[in-house]
């Protein structure tokens, strides 16, 4: 109608929601934001929409922590044990624990266990009535069993088993 006319407008300018979130998942483990399955460390930004409307702005800082490994071997005489984290071993062959590390992910530890042979060895020896038998620094002069008991070069236990016959002199 050729008149003013005047228009009032209240403009209000909503904020932009920023949220940052710092996770840590281990090797070997996924992580879902928001749909996305991520699997190494790095800084990932997702836009989402707000409940005003506008732009949400989510970054996730991800670390991706290790998980530990370590590898013992050891060896053990026969007739002995070997306490594995309280599993009590006695052959030989490869066993694996799996433990929980100080950054909270798994610490995996594999023993290969040889379990070493004791040696041993019997002798029989004949002196005569009168005479002696040096049984690794014994002086033997009396029939009889001995055993005498040696560390082999594997470690272990060498048990030597003498059999003395003394004859009488004719």
């Amino acid at each position: 109608n050729g008149c003013d006319s005047i228009i009032t407008l209240t403009l209000e300018v909503l904020p932009i929601s920023e949220e940052t979130l710092s996770e840590s998942i281990c090797s070997g483990e996924e992580y879902d934001f928001n749909g996305e399955i991520l699997s190494t460390s790095g800084t990932y930004v997702d836009t989402l929409v707000s409940v005003n409307g506008c732009d949400s702005i989510l970054t996730l800082t991800l670390e991706v922590l290790p998980v530990s490994e370590e590898s013992l071997a050891e060896s053990i005489c026969s007739g002995e044990d070997y306490d594995f984290n309280g599993d009590i071993l006695s052959t030989s062959g490869t066993y694996v624990d799996t433990l929980v590390a100080v950054n909270g992910c798994d610490s995996i530890l594999t023993l290969t266990l040889e379990v070493l042979p004791i040696s041993e060895e019997s002798l029989t020896e004949s002196i005569c009535s009168g005479e002696d038998y040096d049984f690794n620094g014994d002086i033997l002069t009396i029939p009889g069993t001995y055993v005498d008991t040696l560390v082999a070069a594997n470690g272990c236990d060498s048990i030597i088993t003498l059999t003395l016959e003394v004859l009488p002199i004719s």
